[in-house]
């Protein structure tokens, strides 16, 4: 079993509350989340990949973009690399789809409002907002950033952060797989 780790670069301090943060969390979830062509590929219908994601989540601090995927076969190691990279390349030379857009945007809006059923789910749904910006006032001005995030957006978040500059790639495999 191999783990293999793309993580790209920071967004600046400036961004990370802004539209520019906001169209690389929908970057991330429109090119490698569940509903992504990359997904449907490599862990429903091939099954080449056990679990595969894209975190480029908002946080306080700067933080690194992500996309892992857990290969089934380390043989398929450089073709999941590969495919990821085609991925990246699709979203920085063209605008993506605008259902799956509007869909992603409804998805993450809803996503939130449904995971406030419990005190404490509202309290870890509100900690990092409020740490950051001291009130939860900026719950809504994320939400309509977020509706205001343009294909244009996207494809922009993806030429400066899915780039070949500032990419780190890691590759974890357990010292048995190392032996073969």
């Amino acid at each position: 079993m191999r783990l293999a780790l793309d993580s790209l670069v920071v967004l600046d301090a400036i961004e990370r509350h802004g539209s520019f943060a906001a169209a690389a969390e929908v970057l991330g979830r429109v090119a490698f989340g569940s509903n992504s062509d990359i997904y449907k590929r490599l862990v429903v219908q091939t099954q080449k990949v056990q679990s595969f994601y894209g975190d480029f989540g908002l946080n306080r601090d700067p933080n690194l973009l992500t996309v892992m995927a857990m290969v089934t076969d380390g043989r398929d190691l450089q073709l999941i690399k590969d495919e990821v990279e085609k991925t990246a390349q699709k979203f920085r030379s063209a605008l993506c789809d605008p259902k799956s857009l509007s869909e992603t945007k409804s998805a993450m809006k809803y996503e939130f409002l449904m995971g406030l059923e419990t005190p404490l789910a509202v309290n870890f749904a509100l900690r990092d907002i409020v740490v950051s910006t001291g009130g939860i006032e900026a719950v809504e001005d994320y939400y309509r950033i977020l509706d205001s995030i343009t294909a244009r957006d996207v494809q922009a978040a993806a030429v400066k952060f899915l780039g070949n500059t500032g990419r780190t790639t890691i590759t974890l495999q357990s010292a048995k797989e190392g032996n073969q």
